[in-house]
Parts: C-alpha cells; sequence; structure tokens
C-alpha cells in the first residue's frame, strides 16, 4: 500500500510543479472559442496535507541513502523511486535475495557487490511496508 501511495504522491508533485512553470503561466491566449458548458476544475488541494509524513520521509531517506552510495544513482531521481519501488514489489512477491540482486544490479546498472548494497538500502528506507 506504501509503494502504491509513494508513486501516487511522486506523480502529484511532478504535476505540480509542471502547473507552476512560468511557461504556463505566461503563455499566449488563444482565439475565443464558441462557448460551451465545461465543468468547473476541482480545487488544488494543498499539498503538505495529502502527504504522508512517514511516506515522504521513508522517500527521502531511500533517495539519500542511494545518493550517499553513489551520486550517480540518484540523477534521474524518479528512475530512482521507479527501481526502488520495483525492489520492493520483488520483495513482496518473495523472489529470492539472488533474483533481487539480480534485477537490482540489472536496474540500476551496477555490479553485485553495490546491487546488495542498494538492495539493503533499499529494503531498509523504502520498502517498510
Amino acid at each position: 500500500m506504501k509503494i502504491v501511495r509513494t508513486v501516487l504522491i511522486a506523480a502529484a508533485l511532478a504535476a505540480l510543479a509542471a502547473c507552476s512553470s512560468p511557461a504556463a503561466t505566461t503563455a499566449p491566449q488563444a482565439a475565443a472559442a464558441p462557448a460551451t458548458s465545461v465543468p468547473a476544475a476541482p480545487p488544488l488541494v494543498n499539498p503538505s496535507q495529502s502527504i504522508d509524513p512517514t511516506t515522504l520521509g521513508a522517500t527521502s531517506g531511500y533517495l539519500t541513502a542511494l545518493g550517499n552510495l553513489d551520486r550517480t544513482l540518484i540523477a534521474d531521481t524518479q528512475a530512482a523511486l521507479d527501481n526502488g519501488q520495483m525492489v520492493c514489489i520483488n520483495m513482496e512477491e518473495r523472489r529470492s535475495e539472488a533474483d533481487q540482486e539480480k534485477d537490482v544490479a540489472d536496474r540500476f546498472s551496477v555490479d553485485a557487490a553495490v546491487a546488495k548494497k542498494i538492495l539493503a538500502l533499499t529494503k531498509k528506507n523504502l520498502c517498510l511496508g
């Protein structure tokens, strides 16, 4: 359940960042279209009210630990989070430790020794459920 929540939070934060970009607010007005009935958009939810502090802390702890191991592993934070979520899924599916290590090595493009470290820190920091 926490995996899904983390993914949803990351997607929501990305969407909010896209909505608040300067390019989105300074785009020229389009020509007036014929009047149509468009339902009003729901009010935006304050992100601080919808984020579970435990999940946010786990995500932050995971990215910090991964970055401490090797900064290049978090160059693309979304990919790092996606890869971490797959580690949690593999764990939930009760895959063998050897299969999990191989999957981590493939996903993160690292050798077996680094894969073991990534697996351990991901289980400790991200896969809390």
